[in-house]
């Protein structure tokens, strides 16, 4: 399941005509930093709509079925918002409608630990 967290209205660069996406977020994951750290957290990413800003703003808090799933890219430089660092990716989040089991977990606590976005299938016990 994922979950619709925001609705943004932005401007296409090519045709200057204003769009609607809806901001989509995962399960909680657990993960390890590289220095070992545990962190919570949720993969996101951005699903395109023809609705209007206020529709979709209307859907803010439902659930839809399938999950986000980490995408192969070329490699991109990233700026870190809260740091100011530059990091370069070579992935990104993908909305799917089939349900991913590798990184949700079907556990009565709905965590699961993750490596950088790659499960790990170890569950957190109550």
């Amino acid at each position: 399941m994922v979950t619709v967290t925001d609705a943004i209205e932005s401007i296409n660069a090519d045709s200057n005509e204003t769009f609607v996406s809806l901001e989509l977020s995962g399960q909680p994951e657990l993960v390890k930093s590289k220095d070992g750290n545990s962190y919570m957290t949720s993969r996101k990413t951005y699903l395109t709509t023809t609705y209007s800003l206020t529709f979709a703003q209307s859907l803010i808090g439902s659930k839809l079925s399938g999950s986000i799933i980490k995408v192969d890219c070329d490699p991109y430089d990233y700026t870190v918002k809260k740091t100011g660092k530059t990091i370069t990716l070579s992935h990104t989040y993908s909305y799917s409608p089939v349900e991913q089991n590798e990184n949700n977990s079907d556990d009565a606590t709905g965590v699961t630990f993750s490596k950088n976005g790659i499960g790990t299938k170890e569950l957190v016990t109550a």
